[in-house]
């Protein structure tokens, strides 16, 4: 199925689900597909699809003169207080492993304190529409989810500073309660690891555009000095997927053996690369996010894993005493708990 067409999906779906949401326990009556196709500019077919795939979920119930109504679990639609969950650039379309285990905490400690809470994930468009989205679905908040675009950004702080209940997830946001978690403080953890171990040939793979780039040169740099070893020894690679490859690869032809990869960056082939030439049980030591490691990998290496569930709850603390009135408190920034474990063959060590 066609990235297009899926968006389509997603839109028409989320349109019925927002009127059951908000239809205060009625059903509701959703036009013909011909109706809904010209509506939302999308061919019949996908219409059928779509609501073909809403009636099977028991969201909608035909009706034989054509249309559908919505279904509705009586005596919830008053009670019901809705959390807008914005991921990414508000555009996800598929929903990787990372996109599950940054959103699930956080749906999971909201609704476990309270049963009138539930989450939907939100689409948009353009930044400059998240106010009336917030609105026309009538929610009680929003957890912004690692949003990238800067407008973004700035749009979920002008929520915040109106009042509404808002909170960041992995990212700072100026003006919204904010959980996150710092690549440079990531990095001196790992280094310190790493040296702990004697290891001193050390590749760093990082994003192109990572906010704290400069931070975490100076700190490698700083890091080596205070050691009395050359800042050589922790090579810094900024550059694409393919150009990080290919220098890797270079590296390794001519006879370079680094003790330990870190990659900020996942790459399948860099690890393929790596176990290729290199002994990652012992020799050299892969370091990698949790969120970037599967099952079906055998991935042996560290891992960093990331408290999700403590700070998810922190979150909810928060949102949920804002969404009860307490519009006055003062936004904090706190930062995920993160350690390191160590992994054999897919399994960690230690237990």
């Amino acid at each position: 199925m066609a990235g297009k067409e899926i968006n389509e999906l997603k839109r028409i779906r989320q349109h019925v689900i927002d009127l059951i949401a908000t239809g205060e326990g009625e059903p509701i009556r959703i036009p013909s597909s011909r109706v809904l196709a010209k509506e939302f500019g999308v061919t019949h077919t996908t219409v059928q699809r779509a609501i073909r795939n809403l009636v099977d979920d028991g969201f909608l119930t035909p009706c034989k003169r054509g249309g559908a109504l919505t279904n509705f679990k009586p005596g919830t639609a008053s009670a019901m207080q809705l959390v807008g969950l914005l991921v990414g650039n508000g555009k996800i379309l598929y929903e990787t492993h990372y996109h599950h285990r940054v959103t699930s905490e956080i749906g999971l400690e909201l609704t476990r304190r309270n049963a009138s809470i539930a989450t939907q994930n939100l689409f948009l468009n353009d930044p400059n529409e998240l106010e009336r989205l917030v609105e026309n679905n009538r929610l009680s908040g929003l957890v912004a989810i690692g949003i990238t675009p800067p407008q973004l950004q700035e749009k979920v702080t002008e929520l915040a500073a109106k009042g509404f209940p808002a909170a960041a997830w992995i990212q700072q946001i100026e003006g919204v309660d904010s959980f996150y978690f710092r690549n440079a403080d990531c990095c001196r953890m790992i280094l310190e690891r790493l040296f702990e171990e004697n290891r001193r040939r050390i590749i760093l793979v990082l994003e192109p555009k990572l906010p704290e780039m400069e931070e975490i040169r100076q700190y490698t740099a700083d890091f080596c000095a205070g050691r009395g070893l050359s800042a050589d020894g922790i090579m810094v690679l900024t550059g694409s997927a393919a150009e990080n490859l290919e220098r890797i690869r270079t590296l390794l032809h001519f006879g370079a053996r680094p003790e330990a990869v870190v990659s900020f960056r996942y790459s399948e082939e860099i690890l393929e690369l790596l176990r290729r030439h290199l002994d990652l049980e012992e020799e050299c030591r892969s370091v990698n996010l949790e969120f970037h490691v599967h099952d079906n990998q055998a991935y042996s290496g560290y891992v960093v894993d990331f408290d999700f569930r403590s700070a998810a709850g922190w979150l909810a603390d928060r949102l949920l005493a804002r969404i009860g009135g307490e519009k006055e408190l003062p936004p904090v920034s706190q930062q995920i708990p993160m350690s390191l474990k160590l992994y054999r063959q897919g399994k960690p060590v230690g237990k």
